[in-house]
């Protein structure tokens, strides 16, 4: 099984999509998505918990 992270879901208009194996590896991905194409430097953990909200199980 693969956890499915997309930026859209998130809310964000961007077509970044991530798939890991572990739900646990995706958080420090998006961090560094975020900061780079979102401008969001502060990965707060309630930014972390809504993450993890929109992870979908593949």
């Amino acid at each position: 099984m693969t956890y499915v992270f997309r930026c859209r879901d998130y809310g964000f208009d961007c077509s970044y999509t991530l798939e890991e194996e572990r739900k646990e590896d995706i958080p420090p991905m998006v961090k560094m998505h975020f900061r780079y194409a979102h401008n969001i430097y502060d990965f707060t953990d309630e930014i972390r918990d809504k993450v993890l909200q929109v992870v979908k199980e593949k």
